[in-house]
């Protein structure tokens, strides 16, 4: 690892420290190049890429059918600010069409990242109705100074309480996330009932409800069907919207062209985003009736790169990329958590295997492999991770490890992955599990 190490001294000197996951045990690497579903480092040494950028890289890494739309838009026109264009004009009406919206009656705002969309969605929210926003323990919206009073994120709202721009209360709910309460409805009941109970406290109307369909860096751990459903009806009831960030799970990744709608319930509006632009640009959404996206004046809305064209055409290629493998999506999903039932069966882990989609999710309930020891206790489950995730590294195994407790290890394929390169996930890891076990 010396010439990564090298790398990482220079990456030291020369950019800021907040830069990277330096916390991450698959930290050290330093990427060189990449070829669908793995990565090289600077060292030559391949890995298999089962984070897949959170989901920004769901058609895999150098897209080739991606590349030459790409290229075809790059020597037409590839970059206007704020003025229409063939591909932003087509783009919209395809999202549109893709998520079922009929002509004329959703719209749909472009940007350029995850959090500048959320801040959007907030904006058309508090235009609505001016008033509180809710959100939930363990959820993600970005690390923007407007959208981090809304995210998990520690070190930004305790460590580092940067000054806040809401002029309007913040609510944040519990998000059941142990593994006795996920699937009971009487927890997200009682989630449902102090968030009734606190509305109906607060001196200020309702303007929004963010939350995702499923966690996305919080360890992918979805609620009941249910609990979207009913958390809907109680939003419409004190006259707020609700909006679904799908920026990590929307688009194939959850299940279906969108996870609420695989849930059975309808957002007011969505935010997408990540794989909307292929791995290859950024670019970012936020969908609704025409009404509600229309409220927002003009000028109040200006990115520079916002629906480039380049951006647009690559989206274009994307949904269509999409459309022509979905439906191959669930088998792909239900083969990837069969291989670690399997391995977990087989090597007895004290883990149960979750995930919905293209997702497969280890929650470890106890240390390995001295779990008798362990007990149970967090700090060994989240080092089992820790430990493990390392070895997994070592064999050239990229997963996430995440978790509200650290205590999960999520794998994220390209939906394009092959059932062999499944099957290799599978024997990387199960190598790590006999390094570990030998230490």
């Amino acid at each position: 690892m010396a010439e990564n190490q090298a790398w990482q001294t220079r990456l030291t000197q020369a950019v800021g420290r907040c830069f990277g996951r330096p916390h991450d045990p698959q930290a050290g690497p330093v990427w060189a190049s990449a070829e669908h579903v793995y990565l090289f480092d600077v060292e030559g040494k391949r890995y298999l890429d089962f984070r897949c950028g959170y989901s920004a890289i769901n058609f895999g890494h150098t897209p080739d059918r991606l590349i030459k739309a790409a290229e075809r838009q790059m020597r037409c026109l590839s970059q206007l600010t704020q003025l229409p264009s063939t591909a932003m004009i087509e783009f919209a009406e395809e999202l549109l069409a893709f998520l079922g919206w009929q002509a004329g009656l959703g719209k749909v705002l472009f940007n350029v990242s995850g959090a500048r969309a959320v801040e959007t969605a907030l904006k058309i929210a508090l235009r609505n109705q001016p008033g509180a926003i809710v959100c939930f323990e363990f959820g993600y919206h970005g690390r923007s100074l407007a959208t981090q009073p809304f995210s998990d994120a520690a070190t930004f709202s305790v460590d580092y309480p940067w000054p806040g721009i809401w002029n309007g209360p913040i609510y944040r709910f519990p998000y059941p996330s142990d593994a006795a309460s996920v699937q009971e409805t009487v927890a997200w009941h009682d989630v449902l009932q102090q968030i009734d109970d606190q509305l109906s406290r607060c001196d200020v109307p309702l303007s929004a409800v963010l939350v995702e369909p499923m966690l996305g860096a919080r360890g992918y751990i979805a609620p009941p069907n249910v609990f979207f459903q009913e958390l809907r009806a109680l939003v419409h009831r004190f006259g707020g919207l609700i909006i679904a960030d799908e920026i990590q799970v929307g688009l194939g990744r959850g299940g279906g062209r969108l996870m609420s709608h695989t849930q059975g319930w309808q957002p007011d509006l969505v935010v997408l985003g990540k794989s909307l632009g292929g791995g290859l640009v950024p670019i970012s959404a936020v969908v609704g009736t025409a009404e509600l996206i229309d409220s927002l004046p003009n000028g109040s809305e200006s990115e520079t790169f916002a629906a480039q064209p380049l951006a647009c055409a690559i989206g274009s290629a994307a949904l269509r990329w999409l459309t022509e493998i979905e439906s191959a999506l669930p088998s792909i999903g239900e083969t990837l958590r069969a291989i670690f039932r399997d391995i977990q069966a087989r090597w007895n882990l004290p883990v149960e295997i979750q995930g919905r989609g293209v997702v497969a999710v280890l929650d470890w309930r106890d240390g390995w492999p001295n779990s008798t020891e362990a007990n149970g206790a967090l700090s060994e489950v989240a080092r089992t991770v820790s430990l493990l995730a390392t070895e997994c590294l070592k064999e050239g195994l990229l997963l996430h490890p995440s978790g509200p407790s650290g205590n999960r290890m999520v794998f994220l394929p390209p939906l394009t992955v092959t059932a062999e390169q499944l099957a290799e996930a599978g024997h990387k890891f199960e190598a790590a599990l006999a390094n570990l076990l030998r230490k």
